[in-house]
C-alpha cells in the first residue's frame, strides 16, 4: 500500500512524461513544464509553478535536476524555471526528488528548510541506470565513430558502476579497453576484468592513441587538447565534466533519456517509489 497519494512533476524530458504516466497508475499527479502528447489523459496539468508546488509536498524535478546550474532542466515546454523560482515558500518543509544538485543548489535549499533527495546517489539508481547509460554511450560511439568499434582504442575515464558496465558492453564489441582510475584497487580490479590499467599521472602525450574516450567521473583530471588528439576520435562526456565546444567532443549528460527513456523512468519510478513508501 502507497504511503502518498499525491505526486507533482516538474519539467523534464521524456523519462519524465513515462514517469508521470507511471505513477498515474498509483496516485494522483500533477505535471508542469512539460507538454507531450504521451501523457496520460488522467493527468492533471499545472497552469503555474506555484499551483504545482501547492498540490503536494513531494515533488518530483527531472535528472539532471540542472543542466546550466542555474534553471532546472526542461525539454518539453518553452518555460524556464530559475531554480530560485522553485525554491519558494511554497516548497518549505516538503520533498524535492532529483539529482544530482551542486553545492550552490544544495545551500540555497537548505536556507529555504527545503529538503533535497539526490535518488542518482542511491545505490539502487546507479546499479540500474548503468545498463541504459552504457548502451546509449556504445550508440554514440557506432554512430560517430569514423572506425568500428571492433579493434578500436577506448579509453574510459573512472571504473565506477557506469565504468564498468560501459567497459564490458565495448569488450563485448572486441574493442581495446583501458581503464584509468586514481584507486589502485580499481585498477587491479580492471585486470582481473581483462582490461590495461593506468593511473592519471600516465595520460600526459598518450591521448592520441585511442578512438573514444569515455569520461564518466564528475571533475576534470585532465586537460584535453585537440591537436594532441586523433583526428577520427571522439570524446564521450557522461557526467558533465568538461565544456569543450568542439566537433569531437559530445557532452552526453542524461544520455539514458535519449536513447532509453522507458527504462530509464521506470528506474526513477523504482528508486522514488520505494524512498516515499520508506519516508
Amino acid at each position: 500500500m502507497n504511503r502518498y497519494k499525491k505526486i507533482s512533476i516538474i519539467g523534464g524530458d521524456t523519462r519524465q512524461v513515462y514517469l508521470a504516466n507511471r505513477f498515474s497508475e498509483v496516485a494522483e499527479v500533477k505535471i508542469y513544464a512539460n507538454e507531450n502528447e504521451r501523457l496520460n489523459d488522467c493527468i492533471l496539468h499545472a497552469s503555474t509553478l506555484q499551483e504545482a508546488l501547492t498540490f503536494t509536498s513531494n515533488i518530483i524535478c527531472p535528472i539532471p535536476f540542472s543542466k546550466d546550474g542555474k534553471h532546472v532542466f526542461v525539454k518539453h515546454s518553452d518555460e524556464k524555471i530559475p531554480y530560485e523560482q522553485l525554491f519558494t515558500d511554497e516548497l518549505q518543509d516538503k520533498l524535492l526528488l532529483s539529482g544530482p544538485f551542486n553545492w550552490e543548489i544544495i545551500e540555497a535549499a537548505s536556507d529555504k528548510n527545503i529538503k533535497l533527495i539526490d535518488i542518482t546517489n542511491t545505490e539502487e539508481f546507479a546499479i540500474y541506470n548503468s545498463i541504459p547509460t552504457a548502451e546509449g554511450v556504445i550508440s554514440i560511439a557506432i554512430n560517430h565513430l569514423d572506425v568500428t568499434l571492433f579493434g578500436s582504442r577506448c579509453l574510459v575515464l573512472g571504473y565506477g558502476k557506469c565504468g564498468k558496465a560501459i567497459a564490458n558492453l565495448m569488450k563485448q564489441f572486441e574493442a581495446l579497453v583501458t581503464i584509468c582510475t586514481k584507486s589502485s584497487y580499481e585498477q587491479q580490479l580492471a585486470n582481473i576484468h581483462g582490461y590495461r590499467a593506468i593511473g592519471f599521472e600516465q595520460l600526459e602525450g598518450k591521448m592520441s592513441r585511442y578512438h573514444c574516450i569515455v569520461n564518466t567521473i564528475p571533475i576534470k583530471v585532465f586537460e584535453p587538447k585537440t591537436t594532441d588528439l586523433k583526428n577520427d576520435f571522439i570524446f564521450i562526456d557522461i557526467a558533465n565534466a568538461y565544456l569543450i565546444h568542439h566537433e569531437q567532443f559530445i557532452n552526453a549528460r542524461g544520455i539514458p533519456g535519449v536513447y532509453s527513456p522507458k527504462t530509464a523512468s521506470d528506474i526513477i519510478f523504482r528508486v522514488i517509489h520505494n524512498i516515499l513508501n520508506h519516508e
